[in-house]
């Protein structure tokens, strides 16, 4: 059954990845993208709306009423300190019916090292930023935050290994399977 899909980060790694499978699927996708020239598709069931994913009255041009669920693959960036959490306080305000939040980094239960070696390669306040997001949206009903590690650009074969005990993989992932 073809669904109604809203889009944040549709012109990133993963979000360029998705989109393409979700349309081949049947679903009608509203992708809010900053740079709309980014997005390399064209599809009748495809609709790009220019705008940032840290504005509010952005993200409610893109889920209405009728959305069945809102996939965020934003990213943070540097030079916005705050932008996960922004994007995490409006989607809590919008209150879609269901939504799943993916991006490489989630700190929240991450150990002290994991923490530090993170900082060193995105910064602290990368990492406070995601954090802050995990805190916000983690054990909120309806939504789901996907942390994936290892992303990498090789090509998918259709598998996501998690273990049961600790739900985290070890090895590379890629973007293409998440």
């Amino acid at each position: 059954m073809a669904k109604q899909v809203a889009v944040l980060g549709g012109t990133g790694a993963v979000g360029s990845l998705f989109i393409p499978i979700a349309l081949e699927r049947g679903h009608k996708l509203t992708v809010l993208a900053r740079t709309p020239g980014k997005l390399k598709v064209q599809h009748e069931n495809l609709t790009v709306v220019q705008g940032d994913a840290t504005k509010l009255e952005d993200i409610q041009k893109v889920v209405q009423s009728d959305t069945d669920i809102l996939i965020s693959a934003v990213g943070n960036t540097k030079g916005n300190p705050v932008m996960m959490e922004e994007m995490a306080r409006h989607l809590l305000e919008i209150k879609p019916k269901r939504a799943a939040i993916i991006s490489s980094l989630g700190m929240n239960g991450s150990s002290p090292t994991i923490r530090c070696i993170l900082s060193c390669i995105g910064g602290s306040e990368v990492v406070n930023d995601l954090d802050a997001c995990d805190m916000l949206l983690c054990g909120n009903p309806g939504i789901t935050v996907i942390r994936p590690d290892g992303l990498c650009d090789k090509s998918g074969h259709g598998k996501y290994k998690a273990t049961l005990k600790t739900g985290m993989g070890m090895g590379y992932l890629p973007r293409a399977d998440v």
